[in-house]
């Protein structure tokens, strides 16, 4: 019997176990007898499959489209009841579309094997990863790219000049590189520098914010600067002439000298203190500029001081001015030192003493001075006088030797009054009382003063002014 069909004895009940059932009973000759019965039980088959298929499966001449799991019942050979259970998954072809926006300076743009040049619709069949088939489609849409921007031609700078930001002409938002290809764009645009000579490339293009157009290029030359070198500066004396031309290498450059911002029409003949400024352009317009600070010395004017009077064997003491340098060409034998503007000078005669002068840079000039030797110490009065403005004893005045302090000097007129005094060594009597002048006749003098030994001498007289 089958597994579960319990098994009706022949002498009653039911069996639902294999095995050997007996019973016993009487023939009918009356002799006992047994029966043996030897139950076997068979059971049905049960198979499972799970199978992975594509849209639909069929099993059992039934087709399904949808994964699930489908029993199928049935006899054995052994006439049991069997069952078959189907586990069923099924994948179904998969689609899928896409969008895509190129611009042309991207084609050919590949896709899934095909190499595509324009735009359109475009599709492809492949397997998925459960093996079913696939179709992928692509919308494909292909943008012109803007033109490259207007650039300028060569911008030229000199070295070291200040620059400005590049620019161009374009539609659409510029984009700033520094390759003609690749790197990263800046909407910033750059500053060329100029610190090196030499011809530099920039780069830039225009995006309209889904395509970016070719790159143009911009060209910056920066010329060298010619060189004049340092300032210089140039002393000279006076009368002397200035050659500037010769001050700078200016072969090959067109140069201009300039004095306050005035052309120098003749700058090789220079006889004025100043600035001078060189200004030299190269054949780039590049320029370099220079200055010389000429000095023209204030002419040099020897001084060897007034004619004076010394006492006969008495140190005298000359003075000179207006230089650096001293050297009292003549006399010199009568000088204590020669090289020096003061030197004390010792006489028995009259002398006539030339003095040079010199300044920094060597420029001279010559004075003479001349010494009358008095014996002294004492004054010496002149007799009369002529102020009549010739020039020529114009001034009543004592000659002082070895005096070294004028106490007064006096003079009255003929009536007792004082129409002159002064306490001051070489100053005299012009001939004029209050701005009035004197009439002619006779006047008296008196004066007083102190020697170089410190002692008091006292001179009186009289003199006559003549008209």
């Amino acid at each position: 019997t089958c597994q579960g069909t319990p098994y009706a004895l022949p002498w009653g009940g039911t069996a639902s176990t294999a095995g050997v059932y007996s019973h016993t009973y009487s023939t009918a000759s009356g002799c006992d007898s047994v029966v043996n019965l030897t139950l076997a039980i068979d059971n049905g088959t049960h198979n499972t499959i799970s199978p992975i298929a594509c849209v639909n499966y069929n099993w059992h001449g039934t087709t399904y489209t949808t994964s699930g799991t489908y029993v199928y019942s049935f006899n054995n050979s052994n006439g049991c009841l069997s069952t078959e259970t189907l586990y069923l998954t099924l994948f179904q072809a998969t689609s899928s579309s896409s969008n895509l926006s190129l611009c042309t300076s991207q084609l050919p743009y590949s896709w899934n094997g095909q190499s595509i040049t324009s735009a359109g619709t475009y599709t492809s069949n492949q397997i998925n990863s459960h093996g079913c088939d696939s179709i992928a489609t692509l919308i494909l849409t292909v943008n012109a790219l803007p033109s490259a921007p207007i650039a300028p031609p060569t911008i030229t700078y000199c070295q070291f000049e200040n620059a400005s930001p590049l620019s161009a002409t374009g539609s659409y938002p510029l984009v700033w590189y520094s390759s003609i290809s690749g790197g990263v764009g800046s909407p910033v645009p750059p500053v060329p520098t100029t610190n090196v000579s030499g011809v530099f490339h920039y780069y830039v293009s225009q995006s309209n914010g889904l395509c970016e157009s070719p790159r143009a290029n911009i060209t910056v030359r920066v010329s060298r600067n010619p060189t004049l070198g340092a300032d210089k500066e140039i002393e000279e004396c006076f009368g002397t002439i200035v050659n500037l031309e010769n001050t700078f290498n200016t072969t090959n450059l067109n140069s201009q000298w300039t004095l306050n911002q005035h052309p120098v029409l003749n700058p090789a003949f220079i006889s004025t203190s100043g600035n001078y400024q060189l200004v030299a352009l190269n054949s780039s317009g590049c320029s370099d500029t220079a200055v010389i600070r000429v000095t023209i010395l204030p002419k040099v004017i020897a001084n060897a001081g007034q004619d004076g009077n010394a006492e006969y064997i008495s140190p005298y003491q000359l003075t000179g001015s207006g230089g650096s340098q001293y050297l009292w060409t003549q006399g010199a034998s009568f000088l204590n030192n020669s090289h020096i503007y003061n030197p004390l000078a010792t006489l028995t005669q009259d002398q006539t003493f030339v003095l040079m002068v010199e300044n920094k840079l060597g420029c001279s000039d010559l004075d003479t001075v001349n010494i009358r030797v008095f014996k002294g110490p004492t004054f010496y009065i002149p007799n009369a006088f002529t102020p009549n403005g010739d020039g020529i004893n114009d001034v009543f005045r004592p000659t002082a030797v070895g005096i070294k302090e004028l106490k007064y000097f006096r003079i009255f007129n003929r009536y007792g009054e004082k129409v002159f005094e002064t306490h001051d060594i070489g100053k005299g009597w012009d001939g004029s009382f209050r701005s009035i002048k004197q009439n002619n006749g006779n006047y008296v003098y008196v004066l007083e003063g102190i020697d170089r030994f410190g002692e008091l001498r006292v001179l009186k007289g009289n003199f006559l002014l003549i008209r």
